[in-house]
C-alpha cells in the first residue's frame, strides 16, 4: 500500500516534502498541526488529496467528496521536522445525505465523511474541540487551516499546513458557513483544503468542516469558502462514535 501511495504523491504533484497552502495571504501554521493530517486518495479515474480534523485520538472528520474505497483511501502523517508516515484505515462513514453529484442535481447534501483509524495516532496529535455554535455573525472572524494549494492548478504549491483569516458573509445559515476573505485579497480554500479545519481564533474551537471553495472569472478559488457547521451534525457525529466504541474528549 506504502509503494501505491508513494506513487500518488508524485502524481499529484505533491513535493516530497511540504510547500504552502491555502490562496491568498496565509501564515505557517503550527498551533493546529496537532489536530490536520492529509487525506490521500486513488481511483480507477481519479485520484485527489484533503485535509482532515482529529476530533478523538482514533477517529477523523473530513469531507464526504474527500474519501474513497477503503483500499484506495489512506491518511498521511505531515508534520514539520518528522518523517511523512502513513496510518491505516479501520472503516469510513460518509453522510446519509451526502450527495456527490449535488451541484449538478442541485440537491441538499451535507459533505462529511468520518474515518476511523486501526490505530490510535502518535502521542504528537490532540484532537480538535467541537463547537455547540449554531448561528455566526456576519463580519465575525475565522481561522482557515488546511494542506491545499498556494497557487491554484499548481499542485507543487500544496502540503504544507497554513492558515488564512476569513470571515462569514452572507447568506446566515444553521448547516453552512459561508465565508470570504475579510480584506478582498482573494484569501480561501483551494484543492487539497476540503475538509480542513474552520477555527474560532478566540477558543480555538472547530466551528465547521471546509467543503467547497469558489473563485472569480475562471478561478475556483479565492472568492469564497463554504463549510459545514459542526454544530448541526454532532448528533451524527456521536452516532457513529458509539458504533466504533469511541467518544468525543
Amino acid at each position: 500500500m506504502k509503494a501505491k501511495f508513494l506513487t500518488l504523491l508524485l502524481a499529484l504533484s505533491l513535493p516530497p516534502q511540504p510547500a504552502t497552502a491555502i490562496v491568498g495571504e496565509s501564515v505557517e501554521e503550527r498551533v493546529r498541526g496537532p489536530q490536520m493530517v492529509m487525506i490521500l486518495t486513488k481511483g480507477s479515474r481519479s485520484s485527489g488529496f484533503c485535509s482532515a480534523v482529529a476530533i478523538t485520538q482514533q477517529t477523523l472528520l473530513t469531507a464526504g467528496h474527500c474519501v474513497a474505497a477503503l483500499e484506495d483511501t489512506v491518511v498521511f502523517l505531515r508534520r514539520a521536522g518528522k518523517a511523512d508516515a502513513f496510518q491505516p484505515l479501520e472503516a469510513i462513514t460518509t453522510h446519509p445525505l451526502y450527495r456527490p453529484q449535488a451541484l449538478q442535481t442541485r440537491e441538499k447534501t451535507v459533505d462529511l465523511a468520518l474515518i476511523h483509524l486501526k490505530a490510535p495516532l502518535p502521542d504528537f496529535y490532540a484532537p480538535a474541540r467541537l463547537s455547540r455554535r449554531d448561528m455566526m455573525t456576519v463580519g465575525e472572524s475565522f481561522d482557515l487551516v488546511g494542506f491545499g494549494l498556494t497557487k491554484e492548478g499548481q499542485g507543487q504549491t500544496g502540503g504544507q499546513l497554513r492558515m488564512g483569516k476569513i470571515a462569514t458573509r452572507q447568506p446566515v445559515s444553521k448547516l453552512l458557513l459561508w465565508a470570504e476573505d475579510p480584506k478582498q485579497r482573494g484569501t480561501g480554500a483551494c484543492t487539497g483544503d476540503s475538509g480542513g479545519g474552520i477555527f474560532a481564533p478566540s477558543s480555538s474551537e472547530l466551528i465547521a468542516t471546509t467543503v467547497w471553495s469558489a473563485g472569480t472569472g475562471k478561478t475556483h478559488c479565492g472568492s469564497l469558502t463554504q463549510g459545514v457547521l459542526i454544530s448541526s451534525q454532532r448528533d451524527w457525529i456521536e452516532q457513529n462514535l458509539r458504533k466504533w466504541n469511541d467518544r468525543l474528549p
